[in-house]
């Protein structure tokens, strides 16, 4: 059957208006299994579609009689459930009123009294954090008894310890023949043994390369103090029009910010200190273009999805290698190409290359010379 056929003319119709009429490879791997009931672990490059590999079969499995929520969706960032809150009503958008499935988006440091007024109107389909689900649960004002599908995007992260007791917690508040489904862009072997525990899932990896071949990987070398000057030039080049810079510590975030706005840079700092409400408007600025650059945390890495976005910036190099594969992920999206910069001094160049080996990409050396990389 067609890819979009499968799911009924409303949402053939739906998907031909945000321009899908072919599916992704994790696309056609993913969803007949889901369709089969299988639980499964599927691992992916960033970029590639897992989003709607999982929606669209939650889309069709929902039973409009049943007024329950049944399907649910954990985050591990408030970030990256409200982009999978905001591209469930982009497909509600585009859908007639009588094919559309209510949904609500349950996280943390948000007004709980809305969210308890959201669960009134009878989502069928719940996307969130594991903490304030459970809250919602406890206080009696939340039942997932009639939950049929669970999904953990960003599964790596929220099978990890500060994140595998609540979600632990909120699966078993299901029934034992919910279906389970996992996906990441980057799975380890810990992840697959504490995703064993639950069920027995179907593990599928399409990860060609850890990261997508169209994203160009350079470095440019400079001393400690000039890092900054660096950044400066290098946003100046040709080409950069969207940007996100990544500083490991959260406390040097709002300093690079300052600096790069008194020298005319539109920019705006987002990291997990800063209200959630301030998070928003300055994703919801950079997404519009009334800034173009973004200074983040790893937080960001994992949550924020923006078209258009060239070039992802190391200020810092990040530490561990699985934190390069998420924030590189950020450009070259869907097909799209993107340039993955580090900036690094002398001492650094060894774990640089260090990353390059095990993610199998090769770093160019460049320099910024009168606007250009040379």
């Amino acid at each position: 059957m067609d890819f979009l056929q499968m799911f009924g003319a409303d949402i053939e119709s739906a998907l031909k208006k945000q321009g899908i009429v072919t599916p992704t490879d994790i696309q056609n791997t993913v969803m007949p299994l889901i369709e089969e009931g299988k639980d499964v672990l599927a691992c992916s490059e960033t970029g590639t579609g897992k989003t709607l590999s999982y929606l669209l079969p939650l889309f069709k499995g929902i039973d409009k009689t049943n007024k329950n929520p049944q399907c649910l969706v954990l985050a591990p960032t408030h970030e990256l459930a409200a982009q999978i809150h905001n591209q469930l009503k982009l497909l509600n958008s585009n859908l007639p009123a009588e094919s559309r499935i209510e949904s609500a988006l349950l996280i943390g440091g948000a007004n709980i009294t809305r969210q308890l007024e959201a669960i009134k109107q009878k989502p069928r389909i719940l996307v969130g954090s594991s903490g304030r689900i459970l809250e919602l649960v406890e206080m009696k004002k939340l039942s997932l008894h009639f939950v049929k599908k669970i999904v953990l995007d960003e599964a790596d992260r929220l099978l990890k310890d500060n994140f595998i007791g609540d979600v632990s917690a909120v699966i078993k508040k299901t029934q034992k023949d919910r279906q389970l489904l996992m996906f990441s862009a980057s799975i380890h072997d810990d992840d697959r043994n504490r995703a064993a525990v639950f069920s027995e899932l179907v593990f599928i990896d399409l990860r060609k390369c850890m990261i997508p071949d169209t994203i160009e990987h350079i470095y440019i070398v400079c001393e400690l103090r000039n890092k900054f000057e660096t950044l400066r030039k290098l946003l100046h080049t040709r080409g950069v029009e969207k940007a996100i810079v990544f500083v490991n510590s959260p406390y040097h975030i709002n300093a690079v910010c300052e600096k790069l706005n008194f020298h005319k840079i539109k920019s705006a700092p987002i990291y997990g200190e800063v209200k959630k409400a301030e998070r928003a408007q300055a994703a919801a600025d950079f997404a519009s273009g009334r800034i173009n650059v973004l200074v983040a945390s790893d937080l960001v890495s994992r949550g924020l999805d923006v078209k258009g976005v060239t070039h992802i910036i190391n200020l810092d190099f990040p530490n561990r290698t699985e934190d390069y594969i998420h924030r590189a992920g950020r450009c070259g999206r869907m097909g799209t190409r993107g340039v993955s910069a580090s900036i690094v001094i002398p001492a650094e160049i060894e774990k640089l290359k260090k990353c390059g080996r095990q993610l199998k990409i090769e770093f160019s050396e460049k320099a910024v010379d009168f606007g250009k990389l040379v």
